[in-house]
């Protein structure tokens, strides 16, 4: 089956007025039909650039300097940008972390959730506001018509979240990106949207890419995990595969951080020493400084991201013992 999204060898390239630096440096994953695929990582570490890079939406200072973005067989860096806008909404849904800003204070939820059958789908007045009620019930509000008539801020934040990924799916996307959706909301509202997520991928045939800097979240969601650092590749498996076989020391850190492995360890967290720094990861291992494993061979070169079983790559010199949690 092929790939709804393959993005392959990205690179993104930063500049300030001084200097400039890759954000993303040969990233490569992609998404299978009605798969969930976690990108997971530091903050930093390229993620977020990565989804602007997809929905053509990186700012003026970031430029795409090599790679290919391939969506239901279309490369999105070889097409314009009225191409991209139509892409955007109707084949691409996108959630991203900060509810409170991504919906417009000033206009009520229903007036918001109507523009969009308005104009892109040419709708009535009345077909657009039946299918705006019939989309607040879908992503579970009972009192549809009471949120139909209130500004964004008379709501919660879990409710502007599921006003987003109601706006996200409005047009059946084939693939829905979440950008660290749960981030700003506490313990208990963060399942009701993971759950929400999972339902509307089972109900609609949705492929999902959920960006998390919280792995313990892609363990409980994603079919497949990729561990991205420095802009790189580190380690991509089923999720089941990365938590039980573990084989790059950057993975290793980010299970060992994870409150689950000291409950079930009975130890303290062990958090990775440092900082990314993308600057000092010239000709070696961009993970080298903050490897507690590493060789001095590590510093030569940067490894290449290698097949080390069926269905599992990583980009480490040194093969490590495992973690299992």
């Amino acid at each position: 089956m092929s790939p709804i999204l393959s993005v392959e060898n990205l690179i993104v390239q930063l500049k300030s007025s001084q200097t400039s630096w890759l954000g993303v440096n040969d990233f490569s994953f992609h998404v299978n039909p009605q798969e969930t695929v976690c990108i997971t990582g530091e903050s930093g570490a390229g993620k977020t650039l990565t989804i602007l890079a997809i929905l053509g939406l990186l700012p003026l200072h970031a430029s795409v300097l090599a790679g290919n973005i391939n969506f239901t067989g279309k490369n999105l860096l070889g097409i314009s940008d009225q191409q991209i806008r139509d892409i955007r909404g109707k084949e691409i849904g996108v959630v991203f972390q900060e509810p409170g800003t991504a919906l417009n204070p000033v206009m009520k939820i229903g007036d918001q959730l109507m523009e969009i059958f308005r104009r892109k789908e040419h709708y009535s007045k009345k077909q657009a506001q039946d299918a705006s009620l019939a989309l607040l019930e879908q992503v579970g509000f009972h009192n549809s018509l009471s949120v139909f008539r209130k500004y964004s801020y008379q709501l919660s934040g879990g409710m502007q979240q599921r006003i987003l990924i109601a706006m996200a799916i409005s047009r059946n996307p084939k693939l829905l990106i979440a950008d660290e959706p749960t981030t700003a909301l506490d313990t208990t509202i963060q399942a009701q949207i993971v759950e929400l997520i999972e339902q509307l991928k089972a109900d609609i045939g949705l492929s999902v890419l959920w960006i998390t800097h919280d792995l313990s979240l892609a363990s409980r969601i994603a079919d497949r995990t990729v561990i991205i650092y420095a802009g790189k590749t580190m380690e991509a498996a089923p999720t089941e595969t990365i938590l039980a076989t573990p084989y790059h020391p950057y993975t290793q850190g980010l299970l060992q951080s994870m409150p689950q492995y000291a409950l079930r360890h009975g130890c303290h967290l062990q958090p990775i020493k440092g900082i990314c720094k993308p600057s000092d990861s010239q000709n070696r291992c961009v993970f080298y400084t903050r490897c507690d494993q590493a060789r001095p061979y590590c510093k030569m070169a940067q490894p290449p991201l290698k097949q080390i079983r069926p269905h599992h790559q990583a980009a480490c010199w040194f093969h490590q013992s495992v973690v299992t949690v």
